[in-house]
């Protein structure tokens, strides 16, 4: 979400920082706007400073900016990549003055107009990002954005290593993931398991993530694939994890 809010932020900020009329009432040592007649002579009590005025000021710190500017905290959030913060330190650095809505607050308001047409995808999902909300295909509201891709077999790998990292942790081992090791003697043969159990340095047990669905028993070509990792490693048991199906877990015991 962070991404997809970048991108369009960035575009919009090229055309321009959108500036929008504020007004203000306030006491002031020189006259600026329209002084407040009634509400000087009962709260100054005659004296002619300060002047109580009100003026409309020109300023970006407008409820769009607000909004646009509030998802810059995901910055901070784990796992955002270096080229998607860049971009919100640039967003940030150009609205410098300007008071970000927070997420869980109540949103600025705001109304859609000709004037900042360009405004209004990106305002749409930085409303999402600050609402904890996400994005679906289905539904009856439209959110215009950019298209992407996920790699999906990476996810589903980098999420059971970290959901095994956090379980495995209590039992003292420690995951690795995608660490290179060789497969002969002699270092010409690299392979790469998804997911490395250590305990004291030593590796004890291998894991290897298939975004796939199994409903019947795993390909042989995974059980090949499992059995040379835990031979190279000296290891009686590797597991295989799917991602879904109906098939029970079952063990496949060595000759």
């Amino acid at each position: 979400m962070a991404g997809l809010l970048a991108r369009p932020a960035d575009r919009v900020l090229r055309g321009g920082v959108l500036h929008g009329y504020v007004h203000h009432e306030d006491a002031v040592t020189v006259v600026r706007g329209r002084i407040r007649t009634s509400t000087h002579i009962s709260l100054r009590l005659g004296l002619p400073v300060p002047l109580e005025v009100a003026y409309n000021d020109n300023v970006a710190d407008v409820p769009e900016n607000q909004i646009l500017l509030g998802p810059d905290l995901a910055q901070s959030l784990p796992d955002v990549g270096l080229s998607t913060v860049r971009l919100l330190r640039h967003l940030a650095y150009r609205l410098v003055d300007v008071a970000p809505a927070r997420p869980g607050a109540p949103l600025p308001i705001w109304r859609p107009t000709r004037l900042y047409e360009r405004y209004v995808p990106a305002l749409r999902l930085a409303e999402l990002l600050l609402s904890g909300a996400s994005l679906q295909q289905i539904g009856t509201e439209v959110v215009q954005m950019d298209g992407f891709i996920l790699n999906m077999a990476q996810v589903f790998e980098r999420f059971l290593t970290r959901q095994l990292t956090t379980a495995l942790k209590l039992y003292g081992l420690r995951c690795a993931a995608q660490q290179q090791h060789r497969l002969d003697r002699r270092g010409r043969v690299p392979f790469q398991p998804d997911i490395l159990g250590y305990r004291g340095g030593r590796p004890i047990v291998v894991i290897d993530a298939k975004y796939r669905s199994l409903n019947s028993s795993p390909p042989a070509e995974h059980l090949y694939q499992l059995i040379a990792y835990c031979t190279a490693f000296g290891l009686r048991q590797g597991h295989l994890v799917y991602a879904r199906g109906h098939y029970r877990h079952r063990a496949v015991p060595d000759r």
